[in-house]
């Protein structure tokens, strides 16, 4: 069984702010995100995208650490970016005891705006996501696979050079002013959910 719940997106236009999928499952299974009007090429699609890895960087990133190891809401939990070139969306996913999913939502919700001035953070993250952009040079896999989507959102494959100054170009404040402008207004998060037959939302 499949319900919608029909509304008006802040930014105008409609959308189901929440499905729910009832089936034969025993964990609810739950993926809610925002829509970013900014293109990839933007430097808030570049702060949130550094934000994502901030928070969802691994088992040491302060959401696997909240939400599963303190919490034990779940096994494993995550968030990022998706993108396409004129707009994109952050997204989070987690599967969960039915019975815990508000707390799961909230908690997840609560880290979102935890780390948004942590300035130690976005160095590790950086250091990590530039330490990832040296490999991808030893795999020729991942050096077409990066070249594709170079193509698909900047219409050139771009190179390590370009990517690393990317990096480098985003601040502390570009971050924290790109999570308060667009994570934080929990009315513009639209939610899906696959759950045992019954659960109640």
């Amino acid at each position: 069984a499949q319900r919608n719940v029909r509304a008006t997106l802040p930014f105008g236009g409609p959308f189901a702010p929440q499905t729910v999928n009832e089936r034969d499952v025993r964990q609810a299974h739950i993926r809610f995100g925002v829509r970013i009007d900014a293109s990839a090429t933007s430097s808030t699609f570049r702060a949130l995208k550094m934000y994502s890895r901030m928070i969802s960087g691994g088992m040491s990133s302060p959401l696997f650490q909240d939400i599963r190891d303190k919490r034990g809401l779940c096994y494993g939990v995550g968030a990022g970016c998706e993108t396409n070139s004129d707009r994109g969306a952050f997204i989070a996913s987690i599967s969960t005891d039915p019975a815990r999913i508000m707390e799961a939502i909230d908690a997840i919700h609560g880290v979102f705006g935890q780390y948004k001035a942590d300035a130690a953070l976005l160095a590790q993250e950086k250091r990590s996501w530039l330490g990832e952009n040296l490999i991808t040079l030893c795999n020729p896999g991942s050096i077409m696979s990066r070249a594709i989507g170079g193509v698909a959102i900047y219409g050139y494959p771009r190179t390590p050079e370009e990517i690393q100054a990317e990096v480098d170009s985003v601040t502390i404040d570009n971050v924290t002013q790109a999570v308060e402008k667009h994570l934080l207004d929990r009315s513009r998060y639209m939610y899906a959910y696959v759950v045992p037959k019954g659960t109640k939302i």
